[in-house]
């Protein structure tokens, strides 16, 4: 019966491992299959990156190609501006240049920078006159032209001092006098140029970072000192050394992707595995944990349903022998009054009374399994003398039980039928062990919570397999017998005494130690 039980619970544990290890292997193929997968849209995407860089690239090299020659166009104006300040013959063609500007924003001033004339600002005395007048129409003329004049000076004067910080104004001469003065800076274009290339690369950066369903992105410079784009949340790279911490970990995923931003401008893209793959890879192992936890529960359901349905056999049981004793053991008395009137020898008389009482005292075991035990507190060495005394006469001669005498008279809380039940089905087991012959001590000892009952025999001892299933229903080692006796002695122990009842010690062809662990009398 043991050995189809644990022949299940190996067939049962070899499912189970099939199951676990089936499940690790379908999970980990589909992780490896989306990795794979998601390593090749990680590759589309990097090569896109790189055309998307090079496109910025080469359309910021032609950008400063339209710059310079922006620039170019503003020098040759200045030039012809310049040759208009000098006595020459004729100023056709530098009149001709200054009148093809039609980009290089400029004003015109006198001497003492008082406004005259402008072109390409996007703005004139006709525009801030027609505004004025639409924002005031009930004013008068003169004052339309007193304030035009007015705002086109504060505008011009705020032009003025913000470009001659970059642009040095030109000075128009007239026989060796300052008579003009002409102020100006690069062209609109070349403003427009500037705006659109920083537009374009903002746009770039933005859209790199904007993958969050594929990968989290790190964009830095080639030193790694510092971010220039990443779609992280903030927490994970600010603190002092986290970034190169972050960095290195990506590095030990991918190899970082270099770009060329600009001619001189490179940068490095760091990315890791998506989040949805991460949480994939720990997803099995999060399966088997729960799947683990729910079948702990149910076996601990099961388990203890089993011990309660256990319980009221061992009960039932217990309840029926005392109830079928009670009738033999009432006609035996009757026949022993009988004998006792026909002058039968004192001697069987009173051997048949023991075994009468004998009797009587299991009867009462099997009658207190199942309800509360009457527990008090006993002395263990009386009580062990007292069943010692019962079981030598029905033991073979050739077995010697000790039992040293104890000078400190350890009392603990027991009850004594019970108890002696357990006592007897220790040395009945160490009997068959020794097979008739040998020796059985008994060694009482105690501390501060427990009495402690040491029984020693010198048998043939405990296989180590065995030392765990001693106690189980069934466990035999016997051609004849149920295998109840330990079973039904770790039951009285552990839940009458709340105690503890085990193997303490044992050696093949050597004998084997039960310990008895007793709650202590105060």
């Amino acid at each position: 019966m043991l050995y189809k039980k644990q022949t299940w619970k190996i067939i049962i544990l070899f499912l189970a491992l099939l199951i676990v290890s089936g499940s690790l292997w379908f999970s980990n193929k589909i992780v490896n299959k989306i990795k794979n997968d998601e390593k090749l849209r990680i590759k589309i995407w990097s090569n896109a990156v790189k055309n998307t860089v090079n496109q910025l690239y080469l359309t910021g090299k032609l950008f400063d190609k339209i710059r310079d020659e922006e620039r170019q166009k503003v020098k040759i104006w200045a030039k012809a501006m310049n040759e208009l300040n000098k006595d020459i013959t004729d100023y056709t063609f530098p009149i001709e240049v200054v009148k093809q500007n039609k980009t290089v924003p400029v004003i015109l001033t006198d001497s003492k920078k008082n406004y005259v004339s402008s072109v390409n600002l996007g703005f004139n005395e006709d525009s801030i006159y027609n505004q004025i007048k639409y924002l005031n129409p009930d004013k008068t003329e003169s004052f339309y032209r007193f304030e035009t004049k007015r705002v086109l000076n504060d505008t011009t004067q705020k032009l003025i001092e913000k470009w001659e910080k970059h642009f040095p104004p030109i000075p128009i001469t007239y026989k060796g006098k300052i008579i003009n003065m002409v102020y100006y800076r690069e062209s609109k274009l070349i403003e427009e140029l500037e705006l659109k290339k920083d537009s374009l690369s903002k746009i770039f950066k933005r859209e790199l970072i904007k993958n969050d369903a594929l990968v989290p992105v790190i964009l830095t410079d080639t030193g790694k000192s510092f971010i220039i784009e990443t779609n992280l949340d903030s927490a994970e790279y600010n603190a002092p050394g986290k970034l190169q911490i972050l960095l290195e970990s990506m590095s030990n995923y991918n190899d970082p992707i270099k770009v060329q931003l600009n001619e001189n401008e490179t940068a490095l893209i760091f990315y890791r595995d998506s989040e949805v793959l991460t949480q994939l890879k720990y997803f099995p192992y999060i399966q088997i944990i729960i799947v683990t936890f729910f079948g702990l529960i149910a076996y601990l359901l099961f388990s203890t349903f089993r011990k309660a349905e256990q319980n009221r056999v061992w009960v039932g049981m217990a309840k029926e022998t005392a109830h079928q004793l009670g009738t033999p053991i009432s006609s035996l008395i009757a026949w022993l009054e009988i004998l006792k009137s026909q002058q039968v020898d004192a001697t069987t008389i009173q051997e048949m009374n023991k075994d009468i009482q004998r009797l009587q005292t299991i009867t009462e075991r099997f009658s207190k399994i199942g309800s509360e035990g009457d527990i008090k507190a006993e002395n263990i060495e009386e009580v062990l003398t007292h069943s010692i005394n019962y079981l030598k006469p029905r033991l073979s001669k050739n077995i010697q039980i000790n039992l040293p005498a104890n000078e400190f008279h350890c009392h603990a809380l027991i009850n004594i039928p019970l108890f002696e039940w357990v006592i007897e089905n220790i040395i009945k087991n160490a009997v068959d062990a020794m097979e008739g012959e040998g020796k059985i001590s008994i060694e009482i000892k105690s501390n501060k919570k427990n009495v402690i009952v040491d029984i020693t025999d010198t048998g043939k001892g405990i296989a180590s397999k065995n030392i765990k299933t001693v106690f189980e229903p069934g466990f035999t080692t016997k051609t004849r017998g149920w295998g109840l006796g330990l079973a039904l002695a770790k039951r009285i122990i552990e839940y009458y005494h709340k105690g503890e009842i085990y193997v303490y010690k044992t050696e093949i062809g050597k004998g084997t130690t039960f310990r008895i662990k007793l709650l202590k009398a105060n």
